[in-house]
């Protein structure tokens, strides 16, 4: 089975409305069940498209909201979601243990989620489509806060002869600092190469759980055929936390 993506389309709409540093356009959200507090406990991520059937859950089917880019700018839209059975690349002849992720109305999310205080409409969006490579980082103004995602590398021991890195994703506010996830990154030539093929994703940021502060939707994946989806939420953050890990979905390609 080809790997699914979590984001059609996303880069080039990111290349067309300008989207580093979005603004949301000024329709007012309206509220579905509550809007701000803390996330309920169970909250949960999908992508659409085609997926093996042991990665699909068991209650996948029924109501979502789909985080999705518009010409006008990013939105959350209640969907129906439905599971359509489909032949898997191993399955056997008359076999079909693959299940597509479809939904009603037909859209393009970003990502399905469920489980959030719930609203519809325009969500204020800082970043969406955006990769992060040793260097500067890049900035998020959010409420006219500025946050930077940034990597810092230090060598680790080599493996069978070949160098490594082990390179520090960083979400930095003022002076607070988060490492949100640790990659391995292979130096060839004297350039860090990275598992996946590429550096770390930002598929989204902004304020999804309405509390004014930034949430991040990452592509962690640390291999070429592997996707590794992670939502964190500032209304779940702990202690000296800026957000906390809330969801995560990870898929296999073939």
């Amino acid at each position: 089975m080809p790997a699914h993506s979590l984001v059609i389309g996303i880069l080039g709409l990111t290349a067309a409305l300008g989207l580093r540093g979005l603004q949301p356009a000024p329709t007012a959200q309206t509220p579905v069940d509550s809007a701000g507090g803390s996330p309920r406990k169970s909250v949960a991520i999908l992508p659409t498209g085609s997926l093996h059937g042991d990665e699909v859950p068991h209650d996948a089917a029924g109501d979502w909201f789909a985080l999705v880019s518009e010409v006008t700018g990013v939105s959350l839209r209640p969907v129906s979601v439905s599971l359509v059975p489909e032949q898997d690349m191993m399955d056997r002849d008359g076999e079909e243990t693959g299940r597509r992720v479809e939904v009603s109305p037909p859209l393009d999310p970003i990502v399905l989620v469920r489980g959030l205080p719930s609203f519809t409409g325009h969500v204020t969006t800082a970043l969406i489509g955006q990769s992060i490579d040793v260097g500067p980082g890049v900035e998020a103004r959010l409420n006219n806060v500025s946050s930077r995602l940034w990597l810092r590398c230090s060598a680790s021991p080599a493996v069978d002869g070949q160098r490594q890195q082990r390179c520090a994703l960083t979400l930095q506010s003022d002076s607070r600092q988060q490492t949100l996830f640790t990659y391995t990154a292979w130096v060839r030539r004297g350039e860090g190469i990275w598992p996946a093929e590429r550096p770390p994703l930002v598929l989204w940021a902004g304020d999804l759980d309405l509390d004014g502060n930034l949430d991040i939707l990452l592509d962690t994946s640390e291999h070429w055929n592997v996707t590794d989806t992670r939502l964190f939420l500032s209304s779940a953050a702990e202690g000296d936390q800026l957000v906390s890990d809330v969801a995560r979905f990870k898929t296999t390609g073939c």
